[in-house]
């Protein structure tokens, strides 16, 4: 592997574990995060593991949705609303626990994934997340 082939596969991995921040703004849940949000899956690269962490500072108790509901993911590119379900057969062994999250990409085959996390707060509100992954697909295509 060339250098610069090491230094994308391992910012990608940086971002595969991603801190969220969840901050009242204007009276609304805003959930952010200092990585860019999108990730790209280099092709022949191994499954990505994803992590998230929220740290919440709104004092509405903001935490991930039971899994698998956190979760929302299809095949258009586009953000997929809350209770669509996983809908790609790139996406397993999913859990989350109050502040913490995880998925693992499989990056079998070439293909964009939208995805949207989903957040219950005191308040009643339902915030969301959405990044995007490309993934690369095996080596072998």
């Amino acid at each position: 592997m060339m250098k610069n082939e090491e230094s994308v596969i391992d910012k990608e991995r940086l971002m595969a574990h991603t801190n969220l921040t969840a901050d009242l703004v204007d009276g609304t849940v805003v959930i952010s995060s200092s990585n860019k949000g999108s990730v790209n899956l280099p092709k022949g690269s191994p499954p990505e593991r994803f992590t998230f962490n929220l740290t919440d500072n709104t004092g509405l108790n903001v935490k991930f949705l039971a899994a698998p509901g956190f979760l929302c993911v299809d095949e258009t590119g586009g953000c997929p609303p809350a209770g669509s379900g996983i809908n790609s057969d790139q996406i397993s062994n999913v859990g989350s626990s109050g502040r913490t999250a995880e998925f693992t990409d499989l990056n079998s085959r070439p293909c964009t994934l939208g995805y949207a996390l989903y957040f219950s707060c005191d308040n009643g509100s339902t915030p969301g997340y959405d990044p995007i992954i490309s993934n690369g697909g095996p080596a072998n295509k």
